[in-house]
């Protein structure tokens, strides 16, 4: 007897013009069977179809079960997605349970197609076995991929995993990447992984990455890691990166750790584990070489060119021969920046504004130093017509000397800031012009009376306090990125000062030369220091570019530090590398550490770079046109790379004249 118990129809309209129809039916049987349909039917807006049917049969007492689960779809466009679920479950006394699923996509034009099966057999057959399978292949032929998973139970002592990804691009490119996994239980005591991955661009280059963690288990002692990485450059070097950890359990009773050091052996390693997993690789020669074929190509080269070159106080010896490209191990310490480029927690934190990123910068204990000193001034200028001003006060003024500079009032008389018919109106609203003028004449950091002493001793002693309390929040507010320009700026000035430059190289030419720290993309202002001339004895400071680079960098690490010719020399960029930092700098010529034969401009050609190498520092010598060259020291760059382009400048040069803008740019 069959009967039936629901039957559900509704209609839903979705974004105006598509309707969805379902139309469902459970159907019992006489035996205690089930059968279930359902229909689904979806029109779409542009007049296609979707249609979806599903039909479930549960036979019961029998004891077996089947289940069958069909869906079509038809779009618009004419192409067909068709998709079938089947479902076979046999009881106990066949002792298997099999569920096959198969899933097909057929575009309008061909496109993918997808195919899925999972076989399972129970304890009787003592085998497990996963098999998922995924083949996308576009018209052009595109892109294929394939996924299988082989599990086997304890009874045969194996687990392996086996992932391979092929991309194939419509250009013919190639893009590999596998990742192989084999887990040996406690039968054999070992557990292996191994994930390779092969990117080939399509210019011809290759960068191979291989990644090997071997695991042996307690009952044979040893643990051991390796991480090897590959990359060959463009211009077909190579450069090669190894690190090794070897750790040996206390039945062994050793654990050594490797970085630099027994490569030969890793590299016979390598060679094992990428015949293991590139099996089905293809291999192009042209792509391929072996270190026995690059190393005597190297000795070749080097055996014909290698010069030995001593610096002109002989102390210094420098060499042609290229330091080897291959840096393994861990990066540098001097390569590591341990602070996040840009804003800092405490400004993010506090700056909402214009306004509220202005106060950041001065401080209460600032302000509290300038309303005190400038009341102290004004009482005993003014006495007792004087009245106490507050940090409102302060700031109107404040204001009023940074409007001015906005409108490039610089020689302009302030009673005709204040006119009434050509001045500016905002002056005159803020403040009246007598209060102003006695603002200015009190206006002051210290106290006068009990400071003169100091001021013997130090020229900077008026503002010395303020300056140095400003100084120190620049550091506070910002990180600097990578690259810190340190250099001399000039600020203009023309008044009475008795440390008062004159640098005709600057626009101003007179004013007062402050050092700066800059961050050589953004230009903030890092650290400062005002250069208040010679000491009071009179006597020069030596090795003062040397020390002004250290004060500004103080703090820093990680950071490439890009100075000019008053800076640079030998001795800082083994400083800066202590402190690990690196440097970047052009070169006087009649510095002692220099070889004469980078010097000579004898038989060289325009546009010609020779190179000079040490364990930590490289020079170059450009020769930008007939008899002229320029000097470069680093002790960033390890290599004598020149660009492709019509200049042919080498790689130093391109570096330094992108960073060298960060001080100049904070002058303008």
């Amino acid at each position: 007897m069959k009967r039936r118990f629901s039957d559900v129809e509704s209609q839903v309209h979705l974004y105006e013009s598509s309707e969805d129809e379902r139309d469902t039916a459970l159907y019992s049987t006489s035996n205690g069977g089930i059968e279930d349909e359902r229909e689904v039917n979806l029109h779409t807006s542009d007049g296609g179809e979707e249609k979806k049917t599903d039909t479930t049969l549960h036979l019961a007492r029998d004891e077996w079960m089947k289940e069958e689960s069909d869906t079509t779809l038809c779009t618009s466009h004419g192409g067909m997605e068709e998709e079938h679920d089947s479902t076979l479950h046999m009881t106990s006394d066949g002792g298997k349970e099999k569920e096959i699923d198969t899933t097909l996509h057929t575009t309008s034009d061909g496109g993918i197609k997808e195919i899925d099966t999972t076989l399972h057999s129970t304890s009787v057959g003592g085998k497990e076995k996963e098999k998922h399978t995924t083949l996308h292949t576009t018209s052009d032929g595109g892109i294929k991929e394939t996924d299988a998973t082989l599990h086997t139970t304890s009874d045969g002592g194996k687990e392996k995993e086996i992932d391979t990804i092929l991309h194939s691009t419509s250009d013919g490119e190639m893009e590999e990447e596998r990742y192989t996994t084999l887990r040996k239980t406690s039968v054999g005591g070992m557990e292996g992984e191994k994930d390779t991955t092969l990117h080939k661009a399509n210019d011809e280059m290759m960068e191979e990455e291989t990644d090997t963690t071997l695991h042996t288990t307690s009952d044979e002692g040893m643990e051991e890691e390796r991480d090897i990485t590959l990359h060959t450059t463009s211009d077909k070097e190579m450069e090669e990166e190894r690190y090794t950890t070897l750790h040996t359990t206390s039945v062994g009773g050793m654990e050594e750790e490797r970085g630099l050091e027994g490569e030969a052996e890793l590299e016979m390693e390598l060679s094992d584990e990428a015949s293991e997993t590139e099996d089905d690789t293809e291999f192009d020669p042209d792509y391929h070489s072996t270190d026995e074929e690059e190393s005597e190509e190297e000795s070749e080269v080097t055996a014909d060119t290698e010069m030995a070159y001593k610096s002109k106080n002989g102390n210094i010896s420098w060499t042609s021969k290229t330091p080897s490209q291959r840096q393994r191990g861990r990066i540098p310490a001097h390569r590591i920046i341990r602070m996040t480029p840009g804003p800092t927690r405490l400004a993010c934190a506090y700056a909402e504004d214009i306004r509220s990123t202005f106060e950041l910068f001065f401080p209460d204990d600032i302000k509290q130093i300038l309303i005190k000193m400038t009341n102290l001034e004004g009482k005993r200028v003014f006495g007792a017509a004087w009245k106490n001003l507050d940090w409102t006060d302060l700031q109107a003024f404040l204001g009023l000397l940074i409007l001015a500079g906005v409108y490039r009032s610089h020689h302009e008389a302030m009673c005709s800031l204040w006119h009434r018919v050509s001045g500016r109106a905002i002056f005159r609203a803020t403040m009246p012009l007598k209060t102003f003028t006695d603002l200015s004449r009190v206006f002051c950091f210290y106290k006068k009376d009990e400071e003169l002493d100091q001021k013997k001793s130090d020229k900077l002693a008026p503002v010395r306090i303020i300056w140095d309390k400003w100084v120190q929040r620049l550091p506070l507010l910002y990180n600097p990125g990578p690259n810190v320009t340190v250099d001399e700026c000039l600020v203009r000035f023309r008044g009475r000062c008795p440390f008062k430059q004159y640098m005709p190289s600057k626009p101003g030419k007179y004013g007062i030369k402050i050092w700066a720290a800059c961050d050589s993309r953004s230009s903030y202002a890092w650290n400062l220091q005002i250069y208040t001339g010679k000491a009071v004895d009179g006597k020069s400071e030596k090795n003062q570019g040397m020390r002004v680079v250290l004060d500004m960098t103080d703090g820093l690490e990680g950071h490439t530090i890009t100075c000019d010719n008053f800076f640079t020399s030998y001795a800082l960029g083994q400083e800066l590398l202590r402190r690990k930092m690196t440097m970047i700098g052009t070169v006087r010529s009649n510095k002692p550490e220099l070889p004469p034969a980078l010097l000579s401009m004898k038989n060289r050609t325009r546009l010609s770079s020779m190179f000079a190498f040490t364990d930590t520092h490289t020079l170059v010598s450009y020769c930008p046109r007939k008899n002229k060259n320029v000097l470069l020291m680093s002790t960033l760059h390890r290599d004598d790379k020149v660009s492709d382009k019509d200049h042919k400048k080498p790689e130093i040069i391109l570096d330094y004249n992108h960073t060298k803008g960060g001080v100049d740019n904070l002058d303008k």
